[in-house]
């Protein structure tokens, strides 16, 4: 068995895989917030260079305006702690905020990253119409019993 604690960070559109090791060499900071009656969030900060490949693939990622106001699935984060070789799931959510923070007279910029848990992508579509109307078939179904 394993000691000590060990943090995994996960990314992806919808499957998430292990952070690219670029993304783990500039991770400074992790704060996960969890509050009885509301949602959980995260906040990431990453130290990047002028040069660094991390501001285009967080552009990509997010895109010129936020994937939540265009209706696209954003990117999924999950964070994980391992203490003495035991997983537990810290938060799994998508990415809602990417802001940089270019460096000024050679010193390194910031990446802060901000994002809340899954069901914040429940609130992206409009599920009232159900898989082809199968949810409003059965909502009917229901209805008439």
């Amino acid at each position: 068995m394993s000691s000590g604690i060990q943090l995994t960070l996960k990314m992806g559109p919808v499957v998430v895989a292990p952070a690219p090791q670029i993304v783990m060499d500039a991770l400074e900071s992790v704060e996960v917030t969890h509050a009885a009656g509301s949602n959980s969030a995260f906040q990431m900060s990453l130290r990047i260079s002028n040069r660094s490949a991390l501001n285009d693939i967080f552009l990509i990622a997010t895109g010129p305006t936020s994937a939540l106001s265009l209706g696209k699935i954003p990117l999924r984060v999950m964070v994980i702690v391992t203490i003495n070789g035991t997983q537990q799931p810290l938060f799994d959510g998508v990415m809602t905020n990417v802001q940089v923070t270019p460096g000024q007279n050679g010193a390194a910029g910031q990446i802060n990253i901000t994002g809340d848990d899954l069901t914040r992508v429940m609130t992206m579509f409009d599920w009232s119409g159900g898989c082809n109307g199968l949810m409003s078939g059965i909502g009917i179904g229901i209805g008439a019993l």
